[in-house]
């Protein structure tokens, strides 16, 4: 049995990034991780945890919790609205890297893929990346400025949830 920290993405006052739509990051992942605790592999203790305190209280909570691997799930935005894709955010660390690779070849989507990103701390994602205790991911599986992505995304969003599925199954083989 393994213990999978599940992040929502900013906090109810910041939001986030917005879709084409106007639902922010917070809202679209409080909905979707309360929504799919029931598919994810038995087996596993699941956590979904939420930003109230800041990120140093997040990640302190986490830690607290011995996840065996955590995932952040956020998406991009962009003042350019053509800008797409997604992509995984890693701290480059053997178990993240493998975590990620998980994830993209899991995630079947026509949404373009701009593969790993390795964030150091004092990049964006890399405070959570890099002081968690187990491996982590931070996932951007589309961009909310983009009307197709978002599209693309909400229309498919079971292609994420297996990509996802695909991760914690990963996490077996991690050493």
């Amino acid at each position: 049995m393994s213990n999978i920290a599940l992040i929502i993405g900013h906090d109810m006052n910041s939001g986030g990034a917005v879709t084409v739509n106007g639902v922010n990051e917070y809202s679209t992942w409080f909905t979707y991780l309360n929504t799919i605790l029931t598919f994810l592999p038995q087996g596993n203790q699941y956590k979904v945890f939420e930003r109230r305190n800041g990120l140093e209280k997040l990640v302190r909570d986490v830690n607290d919790y011995r996840a065996d691997i955590a995932i952040s799930f956020h998406f991009n935005s962009s003042s350019n609205s053509k800008a797409n894709g997604f992509e995984v955010l890693s701290s480059g660390y053997p178990s993240s890297m493998m975590l990620s690779r998980a994830f993209l070849d899991g995630y079947k989507t026509s949404i373009r893929n701009r593969g790993i990103k390795v964030r150091k701390l004092g990049e964006d994602g890399g405070y959570f990346l890099n002081k968690t205790n187990m491996p982590a991911i931070l996932l951007e599986p589309f961009f909310g400025s983009n009307r197709k992505d978002c599209h693309l995304f909400f229309r498919d969003i079971n292609l994420f949830t297996n990509a996802v599925i695909d991760v914690i199954n990963k996490a077996k083989d991690l050493p």
